[in-house]
């Protein structure tokens, strides 16, 4: 049983990254009565919307790069099972790179409404909720990490 639950949460966790990329976290409409474009932001890129026309905007390489090492990290923790300590240890790294990435996607959306302009309001798109349920199932993974890690310690002591 040791292993199976936090490599279940930790898959979960790579699924929703993954679909941080295709999915945008903010979309910019145009405020009430105004005509404009829509633009929206994901981990991979800023897309503008105009009259059912849809072209790229940029890529967001920074967002690209720090996701990509985040699902990278995450496959190091399932297969470094044999090392529970090493993994605790890079779940926390993961975190930190968690909380650089909403940082890192607010400074994207700051950087969109500023090239927008003043007439544009934001809204969340469905990527914005994988950021805190791809952290809150790192969090549960790094607890039975640390749960098995105590049970293999308690049948240590036992022998």
């Amino acid at each position: 049983m040791i292993q199976r639950i936090q490599s279940l949460l930790l898959l979960l966790a790579i699924v929703c990254s993954v679909l941080l990329i295709f999915f945008p976290t903010l979309l910019l409409f145009p405020a009430a009565g105004l005509i404009g474009d829509v633009y929206g932001i994901s981990a991979l890129k800023t897309d503008v919307y105009s009259g059912g026309n849809h072209k790229l905007l940029m890529l967001n390489w920074p967002l690209i790069i720090l996701n990509s090492l985040i699902i990278l990290l995450y496959i190091v923790i399932i297969f470094g099972y044999k090392k529970r300590l090493q993994q605790v240890k890079i779940c926390n790294i993961t975190l930190l790179f968690q909380a650089l990435l909403i940082l890192l996607f607010l400074y994207e959306s700051r950087q969109v409404a500023a090239l927008a302009g003043e007439n544009y309001t934001s809204s969340p798109g469905w990527g914005v909720a994988f950021l805190p349920i791809s952290i809150l199932l790192i969090f549960s993974a790094r607890y039975y990490i640390l749960k098995d890690e105590a049970l293999v310690r308690s049948a240590d002591r036992l022998r």
